[in-house]
């Protein structure tokens, strides 16, 4: 065997184990067990280290629902699920066509038995993950979202705030949705603009409340108003973003959050976060 030969084998080999490292040892700060004495109604959100990009799941009783799988950032998000024997995704959404976003989605949709994909109109069916997404289809049952429907899977409702109709651009598109149970509920922004959230708090004020927030836009500076975030009032609050030249997270935002008296997390630098969501209360998994 040549030596260029071999080096390559060599890197294949290395990257393949780091993979195995990330998801192995991504989580040995939390632990991936469900709660032995969970009750009823008992709902788990988790944010995934996915660098400069989202993916996060939400369980509840036999029900799954993936929002996102970035591109190189599903591997956390596949080996979690695969410990917790999970088999099967009811919702796969995906929010919007961006890498960052959506890169992954085929990975999740080789791995488990993909019910519904819950995703936006595209702006342009050549976008590259949109293409792949839909070229990888073999039953799953396509739903293009619409503002203000609703889905009820088993104990969750998740509920469609955006986008609205006439978005031209792919971030405009983006799918914000509340997904919810009794009282509680976790509010996912995707990378909602300035404009969506305009839009969303004139048409939901504060019928938007959630106890969990996914900040928009990995924490940019040109989402999440001080007046959106007043109308959340979140408890908690998770800000998806990785090493970036954008200035991610904003600290006006992160201030915005504390002044109101939510908890925030970073996955940049707090990793997987986890959130577990009883009838009564919302703890942070650390």
């Amino acid at each position: 065997m040549d030596k260029p030969a071999k080096n390559r084998i060599i890197r294949t080999v290395v990257r393949a184990v780091l993979a195995v490292l990330t998801v192995v040892f991504g989580f040995t700060a939390v632990s991936g067990r469900l709660p032995d004495d969970r009750p009823d109604g008992f709902m788990r959100a988790v944010f995934f280290d996915a660098g400069e990009g989202d993916c996060a799941i939400v369980i509840c009783g036999d029900s799954v629902v993936v929002i996102d799988a970035a591109e190189g950032g599903s591997e956390q998000a596949i080996g979690y699920m695969q410990r917790l024997g999970i088999g099967h995704v009811d919702y796969m959404i995906v929010t919007h066509f961006d890498r960052d976003h959506a890169g992954d989605v085929p990975k999740i949709m080789n791995e488990f038995s993909v019910y519904r994909l819950l995703m936006p109109e595209p702006v342009d069916t050549s976008i590259f993950a949109y293409r792949n997404i839909v070229g990888g289809v073999s039953g799953e049952e396509i739903i293009y979202a619409r503002t203000g429907q609703s889905y009820v899977c088993g104990e969750l409702r998740i509920d469609v705030l955006a986008p609205n109709a006439k978005a031209k651009k792919d971030n405009e598109t983006s799918i914000v949705c509340r997904i919810s149970r009794g009282g509680k509920a976790v509010l996912l922004c995707a990378d909602a603009s300035a404009a969506e959230e305009k839009t969303m708090l004139s048409k939901y004020g504060s019928s938007m409340r959630s106890d969990v927030i996914k900040i928009a836009h990995h924490g940019s500076d040109y989402s999440s108003s001080d007046d959106f975030l007043r109308a959340v009032s979140p408890s908690f609050a998770v800000i998806s973003c990785g090493r970036n030249s954008y200035g991610h997270p904003s600290m006006r935002v992160i201030s915005t959050l504390k002044a109101l008296g939510a908890d925030v997390a970073i996955t940049q630098g707090d990793g997987v976060v986890i959130y577990d969501i009883f009838p009564d209360r919302v703890e942070r998994k650390k």
